[in-house]
């Protein structure tokens, strides 16, 4: 990990934060494997509450922390190097207040419809444009698209968008990171994102689907000077900042056949997952609890059930942590009455 360390310093010692946003600035970072972590060039224990990649506090001081392992190895290190200043951004996210989070709790409900999902694919087509050669046509079609679905899919818009803004705009960091650092790798991430969003099969994950959304509106935003308010205490998302802009026309339904075999995919998957479960030997446990946090990337509902693949966090008088693949019944209120696990979780 040491020499991984030195190399991610040397690349970070040659970028200038501020062209990668406003008042940004370089953070502490850590690096960790499943025993130890390393801090400030001092191998410890692995704190207990080093999990994932992320931007976490440690006594007193925000790091960036990245998990090391054998994929690590062969992540190229400029790659690396962005991966790390992203984690940074959520630290100077955190250190100016930024609020648009999305409610990750809310976010299970989220309906997958095939109008909503179709005109967002729509949205894909213009961006594609937009990065290649902007136009003011297909910036407005863009626009119209947003504002149908601002107005008909509000719940869904606004858990995108907020995705979209906290995550993007971390992921867009990211990307200028690479522009610095190594430009063809920029190039190349820009071309794999595009090729993301375009990819049917990609919108069965909204929340990870958001990031290059949000990175690539960024992108249109940045390269062609349009208005935008870089202070992360501003309460609008990338997509209310761009509605704010003029545009004519009203966007009209459209529901594309292959989105209808998607979401029935989508909705039949998850049902053999839970029954899956149900239909063989588990520990159960009766619970009388609220569901606290989840990893959003690995949790869906389904029904009155919640998958979690990793972990969850749950409260009654007191917050406990849960590790491993579980599965919860919740009353008609929401409220955990019961707890499907491999082996004894809690």
């Amino acid at each position: 990990m040491r020499k991984i360390a030195a190399e991610i310093k040397a690349r970070l010692n040659i970028i200038d934060f501020s062209e990668l946003w406003p008042s940004f600035h370089e953070f502490p970072f850590a690096l960790y494997d499943d025993e130890k972590a390393l801090i400030n060039g001092k191998e410890i224990t692995k704190p207990s509450n080093f999990y994932g990649n992320t931007a976490i506090t440690h006594e007193d001081q925000v790091y960036a922390i990245w998990h090391v392992d054998a994929d690590t190895f062969k992540i190229d290190l400029d790659i690396l190097t962005s991966k790390i200043v992203h984690e940074m951004f959520h630290a100077f996210q955190q250190e100016q207040g930024e609020r648009r989070f999305p409610n990750e709790l809310k976010g299970l409900d989220y309906s997958y419809d095939c109008v909503n999902l179709s005109m967002k694919y729509l949205e894909s087509v213009k961006i594609e444009k937009l990065c290649k050669n902007f136009s003011e046509k297909n910036f407005n079609e863009l626009l119209v698209n947003m504002n149908y679905r601002k107005e008909n899919y509000s719940t869904e818009f606004q858990y995108e968008s907020k995705i979209e803004t906290v995550e993007g705009m971390a992921q867009f960091v990211e990307l200028m990171t690479l522009k610095q650092l190594d430009i063809e790798h920029y190039r190349k991430k820009i071309f794999k994102m595009i090729e993301y969003i375009k990819t049917i099969k990609h919108y069965g994950k909204i929340r990870f689907l958001s990031y290059d959304f949000g990175t690539l509106l960024m992108l249109i935003i940045k390269e062609n000077g349009l208005p935008f308010d870089y202070d992360l205490t501003c309460e609008k998302t990338i997509a209310d900042q761009l509605l704010e802009s003029p545009f004519n026309g009203s966007g009209k339904p459209y529901c594309k056949l292959e989105f209808k075999e998607l979401i029935q995919d989508i909705y039949a998957t998850r049902k053999n997952i839970v029954m899956t479960i149900l239909d063989n030997p588990h520990d159960t446990k009766i619970l009388q609890h609220t569901l606290y946090g989840v990893d959003p990337l690995n949790t869906f509902a389904y029904d009155q059930y919640i998958y979690c693949k990793d972990f969850a966090a749950i409260k009654d008088d007191q917050l406990t942590w849960l590790r491993g693949e579980m599965l919860f019944e919740t009353d008609k209120d929401g409220q955990l009455i019961k707890l499907y696990s491999k082996k004894s979780a809690i």
